[in-house]
């Protein structure tokens, strides 16, 4: 985890330059224990156990005029209580902090995404299988003008990928972009950029090192109940060795507030990524239903695919209701493969959270999702299902409480990773 120490300084460092303005710091400290009857997550011989889980969470910002920051972390200790794994430290971090030099001329960033990945994605999610992945990147932006309404940046990036098992992952990045804005209208845009990237992978027995170029031109538009952002463009890469791959690049997204209650969105892809450059552009999920530190389902290797990817999600909130909801499509295809297995899959998920108020400050939920693998090689594939209840209380200002009862299923390519989980987990917060 030294990566995350980077930031941390960045951190300091940022709040040294800006006594004027507060940071504003809330946090939560919880206590819960968890009962697993299978916490091995074996089909045959299923090992019962209790967890006994203290858990640290933060949001950090700062909005002033020398710093922009926002950071969101979770640590959790997990004590298995039967000895049937070591205790173990899980966390994440994801954060941001702009340092502005000159203003609105230079500025220098900071960026930390720390997370929990599998060392193998086809197998359970088990502590053995489980690792701390980071990436860290900073560098310089430089902003001007060049006419009334065009805005132009360069930007400059050093990135550090690093992963605790998966060797061939870790590596440095460094790139360069030209970015120019057009203002059509104070709501309406038009962007063209340039990016070239040159990734350096530390063992290059486990990993090909490889230059991206890109060129793509977008439009945006910001309204007060709608958003919507696309680009259209291409890439190229030369790997080392002589060999190289072109494609397209398209990205779109769109963002609409249908009201006081209603909320929409939908997202879509089709370009050249890397397991890196997925981590560093994390978001949420419905698909960790505990609240703990979520194990994301990244293939954690150095290897290049092309990525078509369509995704929607919808939110809804009244007096009594709350929902959440999200569905996905992706293909993955890989263009730098260094695995003895074809990685080439099909990935398909849904997930929803219901909430019903039965009194102002209690609530009673039902959650359910599932995500399906499928590789194209040998036709595969694994199909992970959670689904269960809960019931949460705001019983004082800062203090609240929630069961959890959920079933976790495995169906497997091969029956040696299949399993059924019920889980119980209470847990007590403090918030601040």
């Amino acid at each position: 985890m030294h990566r995350g120490t980077r930031f941390a300084s960045a951190l300091l460092l940022g709040a040294s330059c800006q006594v004027a303005h507060a940071w504003q710091l809330d946090y939560l400290l919880e206590l819960g224990l968890l009962h697993s009857d299978n916490i091995n997550l074996d089909a045959n011989d299923p090992v019962s156990q209790n967890v006994l889980i203290p858990r640290l969470g933060f949001t950090l910002s700062e909005s002033g005029s020398a710093v922009q920051a926002e950071a969101s972390g979770l640590i959790e200790f997990r004590d298995y209580l039967g000895d049937a794994y070591a205790s173990e430290v899980r966390g994440s971090l994801n954060a941001v902090l702009n340092w502005t030099l000159l203003p609105e001329r230079l500025m220098w960033t900071f960026a930390d995404n720390l997370g929990m990945y599998p060392v193998d994605l086809r197998e359970p999610d088990t502590p053995d299988n489980v690792q701390r992945v980071n990436v860290f990147t900073t560098g310089p932006t430089w902003r001007f003008r060049l006419a009334p309404g065009w805005r132009g940046q360069v930007e400059l990036r050093y990135a550090d990928s690093d992963a605790e098992e998966n060797a061939g992952f870790d590596s440095t990045r460094l790139a360069g972009a030209f970015r120019l804005g057009h203002e059509l209208s104070p709501t309406r845009r038009l962007l063209g950029n340039v990016e070239v990237r040159s990734i350096d992978f530390d063992n290059n027995t486990l990993a090909t090192d490889y230059d991206r170029y890109d060129v793509y031109a977008g439009y945006a538009q910001t309204l007060n109940q709608f958003d919507m952002e696309f680009a259209l463009g291409y890439s190229h890469l030369d790997f080392a060795g002589s060999r190289s791959a072109s494609g397209p690049l398209a990205r779109a997204s769109l963002d609409w507030r249908a009201g006081a209650r209603n909320t929409f969105g939908l997202g879509l892809a089709w370009q050249f990524s890397d397991a890196a450059t997925q981590m560093s552009e994390a978001t949420g999920s419905l698909h960790n239903p505990l609240g703990a530190v979520g194990i994301g389902h990244v293939d954690v290797s150095p290897d290049v695919y092309k990525e078509r990817r369509i995704e929607g999600r919808h939110g809804y909130e009244s007096a009594r209701i709350v929902s959440a909801a999200q569905i996905y499509l992706a293909r993955f295809e890989y263009e730098q493969v260094t695995s003895f297995v074809s990685q080439d899959r099909d990935d398909r998920g849904i997930a929803f959270d219901l909430a019903y108020r039965v009194r102002p400050l209690i609530r009673l939920g039902v959650l359910a999702g599932i995500d399906r693998r499928e590789y194209r090689q040998t036709r595969s594939s694994d199909r992970d299902r959670h689904y269960g209840l809960y019931l949460t209380q705001q019983w004082a200002r800062h203090w609240s409480w929630r069961l959890d009862l959920t079933r976790n299923e495995r169906d497997g390519a091969d029956s040696s990773v299949s399993y059924d989980e019920n889980v119980a987990y209470a847990r007590v917060t403090y918030t601040r």
